[in-house]
């Protein structure tokens, strides 16, 4: 009976968090737009003009993608797993609306993974309503189908982020139950590696992710080391 009043009141609180959020909310979530900054728009120049050939799997994300090729982050760990065979197509500070313009303005041409690895939307959190981010999400599954149709992408559930039953952490939760539903278990993957990153009362251990978001060299090979269950190259 206590367990069911404790759900009760997360589920309402839930409720009551997105209905502030939906006051705010911002549709551009699932709205294509580009970020104005110079290192940005510098960056996507770079993946456009890059060679892409021999490219077996691709990484889609934000800065927790980004700092696979950072050496204080993910780097050796990269080296030791992907090497030359993956491409990082990861941006700082991006939120759904940055990584569809990007996808949508060539970031996926010339290139023919056998896999897409799909990690969005803690950066949503602060400022859009879970359905908006999860509109989002869909319409970036859509837009990698339509560009790499043989294409197997894992969509990851958006990993834990600041204290357990903080809203940052609620509000993904949320989108998280949401976009399962969008894989089919086929050519759209949900890899849910969620608990590896928690200890035992769903805190995240500092020595895995210092500040409560971005992995550190040791969270990046625990994803690295859960993720070679879903790829087989």
């Amino acid at each position: 009976m206590r367990l069911n009043i404790i759900n009760f009141f997360k589920l309402f609180y839930v409720f009551i968090l997105a209905s502030l959020m939906s006051c705010n909310s911002n549709p551009e979530a699932y709205t294509a737009e580009p970020k104005s900054d110079q290192w940005w728009q510098d960056r996507h120049q770079e993946i456009l003009s890059a060679d892409k050939s021999g490219v077996d799997i691709v990484f889609l994300g934000d800065s927790i993608t980004h700092n696979w090729e950072k050496k204080s982050y993910g780097f050796s760990i990269w080296q030791q797993y992907y090497g030359e065979k993956a491409f990082n197509m990861g941006f700082g500070g991006d939120r759904t609306q940055h990584l569809l313009w990007r996808i949508e303005n060539g970031e996926l041409s010339n290139v023919n993974p056998k896999y897409v690895v799909l990690l969005i939307g803690t950066n949503n959190a602060p400022h859009n309503h879970p359905e908006n981010t999860t509109k989002g999400i869909k319409l970036i599954l859509k837009t990698i189908k339509t560009k790499l149709p043989q294409s197997i992408i894992l969509l990851h559930r958006i990993f834990p982020r600041a204290e357990n039953q903080s809203n940052l952490r609620l509000v993904n939760d949320e989108v998280n139950q949401q976009i399962e539903a969008l894989a089919n278990g086929e050519d759209i993957i949900f890899v849910d590696i969620h608990d590896v990153f928690l200890d035992r009362i769903d805190n995240i251990p500092q020595n895995i992710m210092p500040d409560g978001i971005h992995p550190s060299t040791k969270g990046y090979e625990i994803w690295a080391n859960e993720l070679s269950n879903y790829i087989a190259l």
